[in-house]
């Protein structure tokens, strides 16, 4: 455990601030959060660090440059490491280590949410008219979707995609940017 937090601890920089929204709607600060991160199946056969240089890859980056019709989740890099926090509802919220940064993924109904690098992607349950949806381009979240986690944040709208299936709606696609956060461990006990 203590290799596997000092890795964290070296390659984690930065956060969603979605993120430390919803933890702290749970009672929750990130460093509570990461106390509870185990080491996922494939680790340490596939670490974060690597002792060669390596050039992002382009399924890494913004979900705004991901191909049309294909979702983010199965192009996006898979966490290595993840922990899900359970909601009443069958809700849940996945804190996700992506390269260099804590992401998440939740279930929020009437929303699946996701963050990868500053963008929030939230798929919404229903089909919305094309008119609501091109409207809502250049708005706040919080004037189409209202959640207290980013009730006032002025998070913008900046693309919308098509759903995916006969039965999803669409998905809003905002640029909200991401916080600096290095790992603090808590010290072991000096007994």
């Amino acid at each position: 455990m203590a290799v596997f937090r000092t890795e964290i601890s070296q390659v984690v920089r930065s956060t969603s601030p979605l993120l430390i929204s919803l933890l702290a709607n749970e009672g929750l600060t990130l460093d509570d959060a990461m106390a509870l991160m185990k080491p996922g199946q494939l680790w340490p056969h596939e670490p974060q660090l690597r002792n060669r240089p390596r050039k992002p890859a382009i399924h890494a980056h913004m979900p705004k440059y991901y191909p049309v019709g294909l979702r983010p989740m199965q192009i996006c890099k898979h966490p290595l490491h993840s922990h899900r926090f359970d909601r009443p509802g069958g809700d849940y919220l996945d804190i996700n280590i992506v390269d260099h940064s804590l992401e998440l993924s939740a279930r929020i109904k009437p929303v699946f949410l996701q963050t990868r690098f500053g963008v929030l992607r939230v798929e919404l349950d229903e089909v919305i008219p094309d008119t609501v949806l091109t409207g809502s381009i250049g708005r706040t979240i919080d004037e189409v979707v209202d959640h207290e986690a980013w009730r006032g944040r002025g998070w913008r709208i900046f693309a919308t995609e098509d759903g995916h299936g006969p039965l999803q709606g669409q998905a809003l696609v905002v640029a909200m940017g991401s916080e600096p956060y290095r790992v603090t461990w808590p010290e072991p006990d000096q007994k």
